[in-house]
């Protein structure tokens, strides 16, 4: 499993990368690829790579959503083919 955050030029929005299993075992690293996000920040979080995703990972999504702000973020998911991660996320309605 790996979490990243890709370099962001200026005006981009910031760009977390999620391979692997998206699970609680991520939960430290995933906090820390945001914690110096601004409130009202853009972000991206590219789970393309992703073959895993459960409820921890939905609460991880809601905290970060938290961090830029609640409503004052913008934060965008682009979500893998994986059909089991694609259904995940239309139940918990983030899409």
């Amino acid at each position: 499993m790996s979490v990243s955050v890709a370099a962001r030029e200026q005006g981009a929005p910031y760009r977390i990368h999620v391979e692997g299993a998206f699970d609680f075992s991520v939960y430290r690293e995933f906090r820390e690829a945001y914690k110096g996000f601004e409130k009202g920040s853009d972000v991206c979080v590219d789970l393309s790579r992703a073959t895993y995703l459960d409820s921890s990972a939905l609460g991880m999504l809601l905290m970060l959503r938290e961090h830029v702000g609640g409503d004052q973020g913008n934060i965008r998911l682009q979500v893998s083919d994986v059909p089991e991660i694609r259904r995940v996320v239309e139940i918990a309605r983030f899409g």
